[in-house]
């Protein structure tokens, strides 16, 4: 690669998402205006403007796939950290506490079992980001209370809810 002008890049996509990684900005904006007139030149697809840009890692979370990603020093080095997006966690947040309603209006055991496997489908998909736990402690504590508001009418009496 030192013989040629080639740039060391990497490229991480899933469908139509993709992220390319670089080491320098310089190469970064270099890279992005290429692959944005390589897209449109070649296969005719014009790039969101919105969602695509050049971050710096070190400074900034990028999102990708419900995640964010960011690089902290470590020693000598980088290491990448990763975290469930904000927007994800909002979107966690208003899903579990409709679910909520629904057991009130309905107290049935499926849809508490409905409940329980919207948190844990959504806890095994993000416990590839190394702070999954912290992020999912924010979720806990943000339905925690409304948990207990809809469900504090049901009470255990002589072995049935009532």
């Amino acid at each position: 690669m030192q013989s040629t002008n080639l740039k060391e890049i990497h490229i991480v996509r899933y469908c139509d998402d993709f992220k390319i990684l670089s080491r320098t900005a310089k190469d970064a904006q270099k890279t992005f205006v290429a692959v944005k007139e390589w897209l449109g030149e070649r296969l005719g697809l014009e790039v969101n403007h919105e969602k695509s840009k050049v971050v710096n890692l070190r400074k900034n979370r990028s999102e990708f796939l419900g995640f964010e990603v960011k690089v902290k020093p470590k020693k000598k080095g980088y290491v990448m950290k990763s975290y469930v997006s904000r927007k994800s966690l909002k979107r966690i947040k208003m899903d579990l506490k409709k679910r909520l309603a629904s057991i009130k209006k309905n107290p049935t055991p499926a849809n508490c079992k409905n409940y329980n496997q919207a948190i844990i489908g959504r806890h095994n998909y993000y416990s590839l980001a190394s702070n999954c736990n912290l992020d999912f402690n924010k979720i806990y504590f943000s339905v925690r209370k409304h948990l207990f508001n809809q469900t504090k009418y049901l009470r255990l009496k002589d072995g049935a809810i009532t």
